[in-house]
């Protein structure tokens, strides 16, 4: 899971789980992929494809981001539920972490 935005993450202290974005994932996604490229290790294939699954429902929440009717893409994980933003950064993350997951 990545770190929530709804506070600073600091060393020794549990990360926040809430106000996951799309930007992060998208670079964990391409980040595992040059990682697996490099090393073949499948592991971070693996990884990969579970960062990617963020977007369709494998997060905190269990709630997909990707809208599957627009295109659009939510712009995170709140507390209780999906930010219900569409935002253009938002949806470019989900469209860049697929063209590298689908690669």
């Amino acid at each position: 899971m990545p770190i929530g935005q709804k506070d600073w993450f600091k060393k020794g202290f549990k990360k926040s789980a809430h106000d996951q974005q799309p930007e992060e994932v998208a670079i964990l996604v391409s980040a595992l992929k040059s990682i697996f490229e490099i090393t073949r290790n499948e592991t971070y294939s693996r990884k990969m494809r579970d960062a990617f699954y963020w977007f369709l429902g494998n997060n905190s929440l269990t709630r997909t981001v990707y809208d599957h009717q627009t295109g659009g893409c939510y712009d995170g994980m709140g507390e209780q539920d999906k930010n219900l933003n569409k935002g253009a950064e938002s949806t470019i993350m989900y469209l860049l972490a697929r063209l590298e997951f689908e690669k």
